[in-house]
């Protein structure tokens, strides 16, 4: 006999979810992939190598959802391609300046340096130059600019760093991990967040997301709302559980090994930050007057509306 309940009970609706490589927000999701291969829940999940391979994805309407850079998924928003929303923010922003040598311990020190980003677009580049900015060293010292380098993405860097044309980079984390996984001559020459505390107290960026498009989201609202809850659930658990969260991450290719995978987990800073909250402890980059906004045209147009924002 089915029961009453079994009759009534609506069947959960297919969520098709793509995580990108080597990204703080899919290192959160692991437990939640576990279940999804398990049949536990009817996600259909899609590793992605880069963020190109994703902004497709959503073009041709084959995903719902995604893991990506939050400032990625904001041009992508501002694009007026797939309206998306953005879910939740996964991690904190942790920068770490790399160096193959021993001649920089702060900011100050990269003056006449060529400094390597993963590209003008990010975080990593408005970071530094945040730090340069309040710090006032193009004021204090006019001959104070450094000179800016910016690969395509995270991969071109990597490309780049092969070919020993760098010396000093800026990456966040999990990347700064993985960099010196696989270039040890590369080390933390110093953190922002050590050096200059009182400056980005008030900061606290948030770098990588989760973004829903808004056709799933007015769709199945309460199907959104459970896929939140199993998500907010497996970033505790790759927080609380990294050695099985590692395994996993090597399982599914989102890492290279699981010994990798394990410092990129505890190096991150993975967190559930409702995206509410988000524009307040953002305000320096979602400020309509930033510098950041003008100077490296983070957004490809201005910041996001409130809509972009679940909730």
């Amino acid at each position: 006999m089915v029961s009453e309940e079994e009759v009534t009970k609506a069947p959960e609706p297919s969520l098709n979810l793509a995580v990108l490589k080597n990204n703080a927000a899919s290192l959160g999701l692991l437990e939640l992939m576990k279940n999804a291969q398990e049949n536990e829940t009817n996600y259909n999940i899609n590793v992605a190598n880069n963020e190109k391979e994703i902004i497709k994805l959503l073009d041709e309407g084959k995903i719902d959802a995604a893991t990506l850079p939050l400032i990625t998924a904001i041009r992508y928003y501002n694009s007026g391609k797939t309206p998306v929303k953005m879910l939740y923010s996964a991690s904190y922003m942790t920068v770490k300046m790399l160096s193959t040598k021993n001649d920089v311990k702060s900011v100050r020190d990269f003056k006449n340096q060529s400094i390597y980003t993963p590209g003008k677009h990010t975080l990593e580049t408005a970071s530094l130059f945040y730090l340069i900015h309040v710090q006032h060293l193009h004021y204090k010292d006019k001959s104070f600019t450094p000179n800016f380098k910016y690969a395509n993405d995270y991969n071109h860097l990597l490309k780049l760093i092969d070919s020993d044309r760098v010396n000093y980079c800026v990456v966040s984390e999990p990347l700064a991990t993985m960099v010196m996984d696989k270039y040890p001559d590369f080390k933390v020459c110093f953190e922002p967040e050590n050096d200059y505390e009182e400056d980005l107290k008030a900061v606290n960026m948030v770098q990588d997301c989760v973004v829903i498009t808004d056709k799933y989201l007015n769709d199945n609202p309460r199907a959104v709302e459970t896929f939140m809850t199993r998500c907010k659930t497996s970033i505790v658990y790759s927080n609380y559980n990294t050695h099985s969260a590692a395994k996993l991450a090597e399982l599914y290719q989102l890492v290279a090994s699981s010994d990798l995978a394990m410092k990129m987990i505890q190096n991150s800073k993975l967190v559930f930050v409702d995206s509410s909250v988000i524009t307040y402890n953002n305000r320096f980059l979602f400020s309509d007057t930033s510098d950041l906004i003008t100077k490296f045209n983070l957004y490809n147009g201005y910041p996001p509306e409130s809509d972009f924002f679940y909730r």
